[in-house]
């Protein structure tokens, strides 16, 4: 076996020569600390996992092009390969650290010229005693010998987000480094520690229970951070492989028992929304489901379950504690304010397991920086609310005894009633007029705070939007005319690139401003999770099973919902030149040599129920394929711009005129059409309001 090995890779560096496929070289003098390796790395992509070292050896690799590799949620066994080139140094101990501790099993070969050096196998699926190094992510000792190239080969699985972020480090280097970490962790463990202890002490004070509530959501966020990070591995149940890989998703199914409960309590649900207590309810069974399936069923499942548990989780607990706040419980302004740094914090951890955002110290920390700030806010919110129910209950008994003081002093004057109870009318008066006047300072302060919560809440709908610089990968020639009618839109765009295909779409939600936006929400994760998870690339299959799951995810076969999406959707095959199409009640216009056509969409939308009829109505939508034999441009829209009133007699715009200005327009470039489009819908609107969230999007292939 060993001669073989060795035989094969004196031919695989023979060949690397050959055709140019070398490793890029990471040289290790005596002037580098530390040095990335990401950049120029040989992969591989084993879509089958059952390659061997032999075979592994004789594929051929691609350049990485990131410094930190990354692929997101992977099923696939992904192969490295790079050189270690070393220099005249005093050190001949160097240390490889993976960046991601949540590695399933990273295999190691370091070759000497045609000599096998080392083989070694890591990864949480082994006992954490088995580990060279004592520390939370793989770090592998580099015995190496002053000048001399070194060849490294390596495999890495893993259920989780692949994220791999390797570094090469000197010896003194990377120790500076872990203690540098450690001495941060623990100042974060340790104020989640004094803040859970601290409610516990004020529950035995007080004896009201949510303090105790939320003492566990305080453990469930730090047993979280603690798996997310490598602690818990390290330090908690090193040698029981099986439940910690499964302790990530049990602590987010505590995570979603204990804050359900603890914001149902905190902000009086029950007494302010009863819509959100339900939910929040249904939350709380939820979490206790997920925490107990998260040991007996997989990795991959337990992911998906859990992740959609937490997004029912955010926004119940969000949108309630804003609806308290605003119908009065003033205490809940401090737990609305707590969770945005967490939510952002989170938003960057799921785009970067998502490969969207690289893997650095911001996206990586983000997280359980901005949980630190929320635990200590709602320190500060449990404070707050019980100084305010004390005020309340002094203020209580001063108007008790200032009613009880005014009766005996009518008594006493009974006289003078007449002329008391005018003096009272005109203060009652007085006091009515400086109370108008704060309660319309009151409403002019509260929308201006609802205004501001929907400006930021378009921050995170942009953030989902496809940057345009990305569209330029699969359609260089485009434009996007997008114009929604509040801050915050119903209707959204949508591209992806996959298996060498493009696709692109519009989707019209049920509603424009935040509803809409909501709804838009869940149809991007939807389409993403259809297309980059589960490899769905036919556009009718697409909008299919894009029902299916947005009926899911709204309950609508419980439940009164009939909110739905209008969608049309295009999947661009650069190899065999052509256009997959599918429609949800929205067409595809495009011109070839000068002439109109158009594919029609399917006469049903995506989710909702069909309330003429008491049957389902069959939900399969044709894919319509259209060969690009020549330049064309093609279009996608919402009913927007076609139903916009407008012109001298203050009419919709229609189909037909639609139509006719991309006639007019087809043959400019795509800038020049987004600016006509621009100028004809100003003009038209003129002394007009705009009724709906107006999208369009052109293309050129060909």
């Amino acid at each position: 076996m060993q001669l073989r090995l060795t035989l094969l890779v004196a031919l695989i560096f023979f060949l690397t020569n050959v055709y140019g496929q070398e490793p890029p070289v990471i040289s290790l003098t005596e002037d580098v600390d530390q040095i990335a390796v990401g950049e120029g790395v040989l992969v591989y992509t084993d879509s089958s996992g059952t390659l061997s070292i032999e075979e592994a050896l004789t594929v051929p690799y691609s350049s990485s092009e990131d410094e930190n590799i990354s692929y997101g949620p992977s099923q696939y066994t992904h192969w490295m390969r790079f050189d270690i080139a070393t220099g005249r140094s005093d050190e001949d101990l160097w240390m490889l650290e993976f960046g991601y501790p949540l590695l399933d099993s990273v295999s190691f070969w370091l070759f000497l010229g045609d000599s096998l050096v080392s083989e070694q196998e890591y990864g949480d699926l082994k006992p954490f005693s088995e580990r060279p190094v004592d520390y939370r992510r793989i770090a592998i000792p580099l015995n190496l010998v002053h000048d001399q190239q070194y060849s490294v080969v390596i495999r890495a699985r893993t259920e989780s987000s692949y994220q791999l972020g390797m570094s090469i480090y000197k010896e003194y280097e990377f120790y500076n480094k872990i203690t540098k970490e450690e001495i941060f962790y623990g100042i974060i463990y340790g104020i989640f520690l004094v803040m859970a202890l601290y409610n516990l002490f004020v529950f035995f004070t007080l004896r009201d229970w949510n303090y105790v509530w939320y003492a566990l959501s305080i453990g469930a966020l730090a047993l979280f951070f603690a798996c997310l990070y490598g602690h818990a591995y390290q330090y908690l149940w090193p040698e029981n492989t099986f439940f910690g890989n499964r302790a990530i998703h049990f602590s987010m199914g505590l995570i979603a028992v204990s804050n359900p409960i603890f914001a149902r309590r905190f902000l009086e649900l029950k007494k302010y929304s009863k819509v959100f207590d339900i939910w929040c309810q249904a939350i709380f069974y939820l979490g206790i489901i997920s925490t107990v399936i998260s040991l007996i069923t997989p990795f991959s499942f337990n992911a998906i379950w859990v992740t959609r548990v937490l997004l029912l989780t955010i926004p119940a607990v969000l949108i309630g504690s804003f609806i308290a706040w605003f119908k009065g419980n003033i205490a809940a302004r401090f737990f609305a304010i707590a969770w945005l740094p967490f939510l952002l914090g989170g938003a960057l951890i799921m785009l970067r397991n998502l490969g969207a955002l690289p893997s650095n110290t911001i996206t990586s920390n983000g997280i359980i920086l901005g949980a630190t700030l929320q635990v200590v806010l709602l320190s500060l919110a449990l404070g707050d609310r019980y100084r305010l129910i004390k005020a309340e209950q002094e203020r209580v008994q001063k108007e008790n005894a200032r009613i009880l003081e005014e009766a005996n002093a009518t008594l006493e004057q009974k006289v003078r009633e007449r002329t008391q109870e005018l003096q009272e009318s005109n203060e009652e008066l007085n006091i009515t007029l400086e109370t108008i006047q704060q309660q319309n300072e009151l409403i002019q302060r509260k929308n201006e705070k609802i205004t501001d919560s929907i400006r930021y809440a378009s921050l995170i709908q942009n953030a989902m939007l496809p940057l345009d610089e990305k569209l330029n990968d699969g359609f260089p020639h485009h434009f996007i005319f997008f114009l929604p009618r509040d801050i915050v839109s119903g209707d959204f765009y949508w591209y992806q690139e996959h298996q060498g295909k493009y696709f692109a779409g519009v989707v019209d939600c049920t509603g424009h401003g935040v509803p809409g936006a909501l709804m838009s929400m869940i149809g991007a994760n939807v389409l993403n999770t259809l297309v980059g998870q589960h490899d769905v690339i036919d556009p009718g299959a697409i909008l299919t099973r894009m029902h299916e799951d947005v009926e899911r995810a709204l309950k609508q076969k419980d439940t009164k919902n009939r909110d739905g999406m209008d969608a049309a959707l295009i999947v661009w095959d650069p190899e065999t030149r052509k256009i997959h199409f599918s429609g949800a009640r929205n067409s595809l216009i495009y011109f070839r040599d000068g002439e109109q056509h158009e594919l029609k969409a399917d006469r049903m939308s995506i989710a909702g129920r069909v309330i003429r009829s008491n049957k389902e109505q069959d939900r399969s939508f044709t894919t319509h394929t259209l060969d690009i034999t020549s330049t064309t441009e093609l279009y996608l829209y919402s009913d927007g711009y076609k139903d916009q009133f407008g012109g001298a007699a203050g009419r919709k715009l229609m189909h037909k005129n639609f139509v006719k200005l991309l006639s007019e327009m087809h043959t400019k470039s795509m800038d020049e059409q987004k600016q006509m489009m621009k100028e004809h819908f100003e003009t038209w609107t003129v002394n007009h309001t705009q009724v709906d969230d107006v999208l369009v999007m052109g293309f050129r292939v060909g």
